[in-house]
């Protein structure tokens, strides 16, 4: 006897990018157009994702080429803010994973 099983979908997406130092992304991966950028001031960035998450973001961003340290901040459902301790850094490696359910992560 055939049963039909329910099951919620997580549709969990992960997204990378780099930022140069300049403030432009270097590269993405993901689908294209998923991810913006925006320069608020020297070493402070804005990614937002579209169409944002059913949940809060999860991040992770490493600085590259540099003695410089980064956090995030302000994590929402369809964006992250990097802050940098300075703007001296080669580059920021960021991934950002998030589920698009709204009940599950």
């Amino acid at each position: 006897m055939l049963r039909s099983l329910k099951s919620n979908q997580r549709n969990v997406r992960v997204l990378h990018c780099q930022i140069d130092g300049a403030g432009g992304i270097l590269s993405f991966g993901g689908v294209s157009g998923e991810l913006s950028l925006t320069v608020n001031g020297a070493g402070d960035y804005t990614i937002s994702v579209s169409p944002a998450f059913g949940q809060e973001l999860v991040a992770f961003a490493t600085v590259v080429g540099a003695d410089d340290t980064c956090y995030l901040d302000n994590k929402a459902l369809g964006s992250v803010d990097i802050l940098t301790s300075s703007a001296g850094h080669q580059f920021i490696d960021v991934i950002i994973v998030g589920s698009d359910a709204q009940d599950e992560v």
